[in-house]
């Protein structure tokens, strides 16, 4: 049984194409079933493989998470999902699967964007908030793939803003918003969206 949390998620200032989105200035109500069909296809599943030549219990890590997709070859994720990764792979809701490689990443922010390799991917790019505010008490939507299964999405609002986890010295770096909406391991770098569908975060966990 999948488990409610409290989730953090990386503020959406974190990148530089999604801006923060107001409640009082939102004018959308769409229902949870219209964003998953709208705004779910942009969403994506992350994989990959790493090896460890210093780890005798854990010689090769795997990643399973989420991505979400910028345009028709750059895909936004979480970095801890790809990090020092020798094989990374992209795979859409038809069952395709595209080998990626890492074009930037970000650890403190943990931030990754990654790029599809020799095709373009055949999925719609997310839509990004462009207002400049997101208020507290905002209706959310979390879109992932919770646990490694299907494609997922789950309710909540925004509880909090500018949270600073002292995880490392450098966490203050990145203020981070506050989330009741479920999400699991395997959510990590699926979407935040607001009830536009427009992505206002990226869920970490």
């Amino acid at each position: 049984m999948l488990k409610t949390t409290v989730t953090w998620l990386l503020m959406a200032l974190a990148l530089s194409a999604a801006a923060r989105t107001s409640a009082s200035e939102n004018p959308c109500s769409r229902s949870a079933a219209q964003i998953f069909r709208e705004s779910g296809p942009s969403v994506v599943r992350v994989l990959s493989l790493a090896i460890d030549p210093f780890s005798l219990m854990r010689r090769v890590r795997q990643g399973v998470g989420s991505g979400i997709v910028m345009d028709s070859g750059n895909v936004v994720t979480n970095a801890h999902i790809v990090y020092e990764a020798s094989e990374i792979v992209i795979a859409t809701d038809d069952g395709r699967v595209f080998p990626a490689s890492v074009v930037g990443i970000d650890e403190i922010s943990d931030l990754a964007i990654i790029k599809s390799i020799g095709a373009p991917l055949p999925v719609p790019a997310a839509k990004f908030a462009k207002s400049k505010t997101l208020e507290v008490g905002t209706d959310v939507l979390a879109i992932g793939y919770p646990l490694g299964l299907e494609k997922s999405i789950s309710k909540g609002i925004v509880s909090g803003k500018g949270r600073i986890i002292p995880f490392t010295p450098t966490s203050w770096l990145t203020p981070l918003i506050q989330t009741d909406a479920a999400v699991n391991p395997g959510n990590s770098g699926g979407a935040l969206v607001n009830l536009c569908g427009e992505v206002v975060g990226i869920n970490t966990l």
